[in-house]
């Protein structure tokens, strides 16, 4: 006997699996070639990392900032008009 679930949340589910592998084999692909045109433009491997260090940095404090939003139920009042807050409240 097979068994499948059809309907919102297993498509959801499903949309947002293939979501997280497209962007990691992205990132496996992107942050290589990045760090090797920043190695030629600085000449320097400190310096390369500076600028992937702060997207990193910045990345991580969005998503930690919007998960503190959606943890607190609530959606700063600019976000009021944006669609991303219009489920959190």
């Amino acid at each position: 006997m097979k068994l499948e679930l059809t309907g919102e949340i297993p498509l959801n589910f499903d949309i947002r699996k293939a979501s997280a592998d497209d962007v990691r084999r992205g990132e496996s692909l992107v942050i290589p070639a990045t760090l090797a045109l920043l190695l030629v433009a600085f000449g320097s491997l400190i310096a390369a990392l500076i600028p992937l260090a702060v997207g990193q940095l910045a990345i991580a404090t969005t998503l930690a900032i919007r998960d503190s939003w959606r943890s607190a139920g609530t959606c700063p009042f600019w976000f009021r008009i944006w669609p991303p807050c219009l489920g959190w409240v």
